[in-house]
Order: structure tokens, then C-alpha cells, then sequence
């Protein structure tokens, strides 16, 4: 380790990449970060002097329905947003293509999307777990546990009086 790979820390901790996400690891890689149920932040870093000359694509493989779209990319771009299926789970890979095949360098772990709106049928049922209601279709409906223990709302204060009128 040289003298300004040091850190603060005296171990090594200075990193000499100064993207926000970027991360010291074996390359290639490509990494997936959900930013909302529609959308995923995808980052990866690649190698080799031979990615001038090929064609590259990122491929989103959606793993519950089986479907699968690709696009061309830049690999020096190192970033992308891509747009998902809300409640599926998703595959990202990034590979060369030539003569209509897909050679893959590297793909993300999977990656499950949650449903984008609580009327989804599962989002209904989790609701009617927690909330114990009659109805898995609204959540809305129906008692919620315990609900006929509450009381209206006291006016009697609960704060210990000083023998002053309020």
C-alpha cells in the first residue's frame, strides 16, 4: 500500500474512485439499488481495453413473468435507471452481443420490487393479517382489532392539578 492509499485511519480507507456509490471490489460487477417500485438505480464497473471495440448490453430480466428486454449501453457510463414491473422480481445482466446472442459478464443477485399500491390483491391480504380486517379486498373495511375497546376522548385532564383554576 503506498503512502496515499492511507486513510485517517492508517487502513487504507481513502478511496481514489470518487463516485458516491462506487465500491472497491472484484471487477467485473454490476450492482441493483430499488429507488422506488417502478425504478432501480443500477451502477457497475467492467475492465478490460476491449470494451471500445464491442457492442454492450444491459439486459432486466423480469424472473416472475419470464420476460426480458435489452438495451445498448455505454459500459463507461457506469450507471443507469431502469424501469421495472412493481411486485416482480427482477434480474440485471451486462454482457457483449454479436451475431444475435448474449455473452454475459456479469449479473446482480435477484432483486424484488414491491407493489406499487396497497389495493394489490397481496398488499390486500397483508393488510388483512395486520389489521384484522373482514374484508381482503379494502382494507378499510371491516373492524380493526380491538377497536370496540376504544373510548371517546375524556375531557378530564390527566395532568396532576396545583389547586389553581384553569
Amino acid at each position: 500500500m503506498t503512502a496515499d492509499e492511507i486513510g485517517p485511519n492508517g487502513k487504507g480507507s481513502l478511496r481514489k474512485n470518487t463516485e458516491p456509490w462506487a465500491e472497491e471490489s472484484e471487477k467485473p460487477y454490476i450492482r441493483a439499488l430499488l429507488r422506488d417500485p417502478q425504478t432501480v438505480f443500477l451502477y457497475w464497473d467492467l475492465e478490460g481495453d476491449e470494451k471500445k471495440t464491442l457492442t454492450w448490453l444491459l439486459k432486466i430480466d423480469n424472473v416472475s413473468t419470464g420476460e426480458s428486454r435489452s438495451l445498448e449501453i455505454d459500459p463507461d457510463s457506469h450507471r443507469y435507471y431502469a424501469e421495472v414491473s412493481p411486485g416482480c422480481t427482477h434480474r440485471f445482466s451486462i454482457g457483449t452481443a454479436e451475431d444475435d446472442s448474449f455473452t454475459p459478464v456479469c449479473t446482480s443477485e435477484e432483486l424484488e420490487v414491491p407493489a406499487s399500491e396497497i389495493g394489490d390483491e397481496l398488499s390486500a391480504k397483508k393488510a388483512e393479517t395486520l389489521f384484522g380486517t373482514g374484508n381482503a379486498s379494502s382494507p378499510h373495511s371491516g373492524n380493526f382489532a380491538g377497536s370496540s375497546d376504544i373510548q371517546p376522548h375524556s375531557s378530564k385532564s390527566i395532568w396532576p392539578q396545583t389547586g389553581e383554576d384553569n
